[in-house]
């Protein structure tokens, strides 16, 4: 029997408040085998799990005033007095992460035939939910059309208590909170469509996120700036890229090549 940590632990993506639970690698799971099992031990910094693809079929029974978000998608809900009987499904993915809250306020839009699903936590004051979606839905696209097509029906954006902005599982990611009511309008939209492009940089091209994290991070940051490019103009993707150059203590010039020549077709 698992008890969920009540307590800031970790990045907060297996961890239950008053608000909304999230599950992350909450359940037993065989190591990849690549070249060995890999079974390094959870980094104090950086991503937490790694997972070998997989087909997942789960049931979980929660209270029935709680919304279930997840991996996959919901092929039956039914109710059983006070509980609800959830039946959740997926395609081919890496790893299958939960989040349920009977605070959710739940909105919705479509691009390139797959619905994009954000659940926002309650609050007062801050942007308007629409205001993330939207940026989910931008990067999305974005992303849908340089990449290549995401290859399920679904995605989700869900507010938790995620401790470091901003955290991604296959088919839905979780959002801090308070980027959305406290944070500026640049944090926001690079977390969420950093988080966005991890779909494409870790679930689809599998690479290793614990042991090698500078091949999905330092693409999922790239494809921020191609986001922001498409959507805003190239103004704005230089300002991102001089920022990090700034941050990194790095002189200004050219973009390195090597990025900009793996991403130019």
């Amino acid at each position: 029997m698992g008890h969920i940590p009540r307590n800031g632990s970790g990045y907060n993506i297996y961890h239950h408040s008053s608000h909304v639970t999230s599950l992350a690698a909450w359940y037993p799971v065989l190591a990849p085998f690549e070249g060995g099992w890999q079974v390094s031990d959870v980094p104090a910094v950086g991503d937490a799990n790694h997972f070998s693809i997989g087909l997942y079929d789960v049931t979980l029974t929660a209270p029935a005033t709680h919304l279930v978000v997840s991996t996959g998608t919901t092929l039956e809900m039914r109710e059983e007095g006070e509980t609800r009987v959830w039946h959740l499904v997926s395609g081919p993915a890496r790893g299958f992460a939960i989040a349920l809250s009977d605070r959710f306020e739940w909105h919705q839009t479509e691009r390139e035939g797959v619905t994009i699903n954000y659940y926002a936590l309650p609050s007062r004051g801050g942007r308007d939910p629409q205001a993330s979606l939207r940026i989910a839905a931008d990067a999305f696209s974005v992303y849908n059309r340089r990449f290549g097509p995401y290859p399920y029906t679904e995605f989700d954006v869900v507010e938790t208590f995620v401790s470091v902005g901003g955290y991604e599982f296959a088919g839905m990611v979780f959002i801090e909170q308070s980027l959305r009511v406290q944070g500026s309008t640049s944090q926001l939209r690079f977390i969420v469509a950093h988080e966005v492009a991890h779909q494409w940089w870790y679930a689809l091209v599998g690479s290793d996120p614990v042991a090698e994290p500078w091949l999905d991070e330092a693409l999922a940051t790239y494809s921020v700036a191609l986001y922001l490019e498409d959507t805003y103009g190239e103004a704005a993707r230089r300002n991102m890229v001089e920022y990090f150059r700034r941050e990194g203590g790095v002189p200004s010039g050219d973009e390195p090549g090597i990025v900009v020549s793996a991403l130019s077709t």
